[in-house]
């Protein structure tokens, strides 16, 4: 088998896969942190950022850990995003163009990831990149049924790092048997970097550009606990007279004490306390500067600070949309970095440890989908339109954006219901005159409303959806299974129906003729889409909207009324009380 290469072009010792590499590394596993955010001052902070240019990474990553632990904010904001990132679906996709052997490596590889349980934790253990620049995650490897997968991993401190002398973008491990520290072994590590500032790899770490907003903080929050300490409380003031003795004086401060702890005490007859209430002001500078830090924070994290917290005054919906707009642009270019690190640390050695040395540009790609989610409704209604002016819309595009699937061999699909509209060449006598029993026209006639004139007159329109289906099923072959299939049932043909027929039966001939119009005239089918398109607003509708406002009122009345009637049938023990 050929020399398996890692992605840095060096060859794999397979004997190292199996073994931690810093397991022979005993001082680091025994270090202690030195929290140097204790008593961390301005000039102390410049020397940490100094030293750090230089190499000595420690104090610098253990003062980043100290701000996550320390100030709540920052540590909301970053997990925050790193929760959102973990939130998004991903899948694995073949390359462009796949052969049919890539399209079932990419399977396998869907498999293998799916039998690695802990995978969502190894995401969310490389994405502590954002904050700090670079996340390192040792691993070993085992077999997995037939393929060598990742078995255990342990995320490592930044501060057992640092770089090399040279060009100082190459990542050692410090180590006390060396000078300038150990090479990673290649496939022992996955190391994710995310570049959120250009510089060297002690400076690309997002913290860097927040650790002076930190020390701020941090001033402002000591200085407002000291000033509630002293303003909070009233001063008190002890008068004794000037021929009082010393022990008189010192039972005097001690009564005084008490008083301060525990609002209470006995003092010396001739004696007098005062308690003086501190001036306040009208703002408090140390909780606007706490107020800046924070917001300073959710800018260079978030883009915004509306998305974390309002200030009530500027918090307009337009305003919150374009946050919103950046916060996915952030979570979008924290996503595509993740997926780079996923490919050449993960994909790239389970591939080439269980297939072989495949291109890296043929290799499967995870993919996170970032794309912000449409409204459906609005989608939906673009489609519509589209369709409506002749665009061409694939169905697959449509079943992607609406997530269906395709469906699969002979699988029930849902079905439209169909609800037809009666033609104006549709009438009661016509029907009547292909096949309506005697029956059905004696119980019409019966059915009438009796302030109208009886059964539809000829040349009238359908007097109900139930005409309309009984004409079609008796007129076209196979209509009536058609009509089942498609579950289309109009109901029953009632009074209130056929009396609205009647009524409408002028405005809908009036607005009938107007389309024919439209189509004896148009001389092609884009002219009569034109022309249709052109003239609805033309339609005359007023009558038709004034009987159907009268129908509306009556069906409302009528149902008012059988409200009433059943009131007045019911028992009389059974009325409310």
């Amino acid at each position: 088998m050929p020399t398996i290469k890692s992605h840095d072009k060096k060859p794999l010792q397979k004997r190292n896969l199996k073994v931690a590499q810093t397991s022979h590394l005993g001082h680091l596993h025994q270090s202690v942190g030195t929290h140097p955010a204790k008593g961390l001052t301005p000039q102390g902070l410049n020397a940490i950022l100094q030293r750090a240019e230089m190499g000595d990474w420690r104090s610098q990553f253990e003062l980043f850990e100290d701000m996550e632990e320390r100030w709540t904010h920052l540590f909301a904001e970053m997990d925050k995003l790193k929760r959102l990132v973990m939130a998004l679906d991903w899948e694995l996709h073949p390359p462009d163009n796949p052969s049919s052997e890539e399209e079932k490596l990419t399977e396998r590889l869907k498999e293998a990831f799916s039998s690695m349980t802990d995978l969502e934790d190894l995401f969310f253990d490389m994405l502590d990149a954002v904050g700090k620049g670079f996340s390192p995650i040792e691993i070993t490897w085992d077999y997995n049924g037939e393929w060598q997968l990742p078995a255990t991993r342990e995320k490592r401190p930044q501060s057992w790092f640092t770089h090399d002398r040279e060009t100082r973008t190459k990542l050692l491990l410090r180590s006390n048997r060396t000078m300038v520290g150990e090479e990673l072994l290649p496939y022992n590590w996955i190391v994710h970097r995310h570049q959120a500032r250009s510089g060297y790899l002690c400076q690309t770490a997002l913290y860097r550009s927040l650790v002076w907003v930190y020390l701020y903080h941090q001033y402002a929050a000591r200085d407002n606990a000291e000033a509630n300490e002293v303003f909070g409380r009233p001063i008190i003031v002890g008068k004794y007279p000037a021929l009082a003795g010393d022990k008189e004086i010192e039972t005097f401060v001690r009564a005084i004490t008490g008083i301060g702890r525990n609002a209470r005490g006995v003092i010396p007859q001739g004696m007098e306390i005062e308690l003086l209430q501190a001036v306040s002001t009208s703002g408090n500078p140390f909780l606007a500067t706490i107020a800046w830090a924070e917001k300073s924070a959710s800018k260079a994290i978030l883009y915004g600070t509306l998305t974390s917290q309002a200030d009530g005054k500027t918090s307009t919906n337009a305003l919150g949309d374009i946050h919103n707009e950046g916060f996915r642009d952030r979570i979008q270019s924290v996503a595509l970095q993740l997926e780079a690190s996923i490919k050449s640390q993960l994909i790239a050695p389970i591939v080439r440890l269980n297939i072989g040395q495949i291109p890296f540009n043929r290799l499967p790609v995870l993919k996170f989908d970032s794309a912000p989610k449409e409204d459906q409704d609005a989608l939906i209604g673009r489609m519509v339109k589209a369709v409506s002016v002749g665009v061409p819309v694939p169905v697959s595009f449509v079943q992607q954006k609406l997530n269906i699937p395709e469906p699969v061999g002979q699988e029930p699909v849902l079905m439209p219901q169909f609800v037809a509209v009666a033609p104006a060449s549709t009438t009661d006598s016509d029907k009547l005159a292909k096949g309506e029993t005697e029956g059905n026209r004696d119980r019409q006639n019966k059915e009438a409303p009796s302030s109208g004139t009886g059964a539809p007159k000829k040349g009238a329109p359908a007097a109900s959806m139930r005409a309309l289906y009984d004409t079609f099923a008796a007129t076209v072959p196979g209509a009536t299974q058609a009509l089942r299939a498609r579950s289309v049932d109009p109901g029953p043909a009632t009074p209130h129906t056929i009396r609205l027929a009647q009524e409408a039966a002028p405005a809908m001939s009036a607005m009938i003729g107007h389309l024919q119009a439209l189509v004896t005239q148009a001389d092609s089918l884009e002219a009569l889409r034109m022309s249709l398109l052109e003239g609805f607003g033309d339609l005359p509708t007023d009558d038709f909207a004034a009987i159907m406002g009268m129908a509306m009122a009556a069906a409302d009345l009528g149902g008012r009324a059988k409200l009433l009637d059943d009131a007045a049938n019911l028992p009389a023990n059974s009325a409310n009380p």
